[in-house]
């Protein structure tokens, strides 16, 4: 039997194993903690279809951190799936509208994803132009923009934008120069348009890495991402990992076309509190 094959065989085994300690009731909302354009969104909507033949979903998309965080969250007192990011959390700890603190849920999964700088022709350490962003106008993505004046001498302008689909679709429609988007929105605007390209990256190292050609550590970024189980027990937690990761290993269910057959981010579903801590931080350090 194939590697594959038997990892669906183990998933599949264990989510039947799991299904006599399914969530009271089956009853689970998913709380959107990002924008209504981005990736947390559209996986969350995903989510509210894989899962509903399991549990009783109430799908809350308010497409505001502050206001899911703030003043939802604190309101539901049965069992919640919410996704949240490093670079939400960098902001909330300089004084942002909210912070959370991830060792107060369980982890189900753990994303890792490098920033690209897409562009339709120019070259981003040569060719100043407008860069478009997801927000805060302020944030860390800012910060990034300013860091490629600094380091290329270019005058590049900023162009905020709510979500991540809202930036693609300024990029692909002309009106900015660049992009900063993950590898998700890569692939929809290199799709679009064949006159994009966006092969460098703010990875740390690897083939054209900017920061590594440069030298550049200030130039290296990009996103942790959690999902994470609240309101829960271990066992309804692992019960409802174990929806997740069946979901993810089939390329046709909503989940995963979203992931491109899960080659959107590099995945994790087995970390420990102290493996996620030690990458968690330093990426939340490094986007404050």
């Amino acid at each position: 039997i194939g590697e594959y094959k038997l990892k669906k065989l183990v998933i599949a085994t264990a989510v039947a194993l799991f299904s006599t300690t399914a969530i009271a009731a089956d009853k689970l909302t998913i709380i959107n903690s990002g924008s209504k354009t981005g990736g947390f969104s559209m996986q969350s909507t995903a989510y509210s279809t894989d899962l509903a033949d399991t549990y009783d979903i109430n799908l809350v998309n308010p497409g505001d951190r502050c206001v899911a965080l703030g003043s939802l969250l604190p309101k539901i007192d049965g069992p919640v799936l919410m996704p949240w990011a490093s670079d939400y959390e960098a902001v909330g700890r300089d004084g942002g509208c909210v912070k959370f603190d991830i060792n107060s849920a369980i982890t189900l999964r753990y994303d890792s994803a490098p920033l690209f700088v897409c562009t339709r022709g120019g070259n981003v350490a040569k060719d100043s132009g407008r860069v478009a962003h997801t927000v805060p106008v302020d944030g860390p993505l800012a910060r990034v923009v300013k860091e490629f004046n600094n380091e290329f001498g270019t005058t590049h302008k900023p162009v905020v934008y709510d979500g991540s689909g809202d930036a693609r679709l300024a990029l692909i429609n002309g009106e900015v120069d660049y992009a900063l988007l993950s590898k998700k929105h890569v692939l929809v605007v290199t799709a679009a348009d064949k006159a994009i390209t966006c092969e460098q990256s703010l990875a740390s190292a690897g083939p054209n890495s900017l920061p590594a050609q440069t030298g550049n550590p200030k130039l290296a970024f990009g996103w942790d991402m959690t999902w994470m189980a609240l309101n829960m027990t271990p066992a309804q937690a692992d019960s409802l990992k174990m929806r997740m990761m069946e979901k993810h290993l089939d390329c046709t269910t909503a989940i995963g076309t979203w992931s491109k057959c899960n080659t959107v981010y590099n995945t994790s579903w087995d970390l420990t509190t102290n493996e996620i801590n030690s990458r968690w931080e330093p990426m939340v350090e490094s986007q404050r």
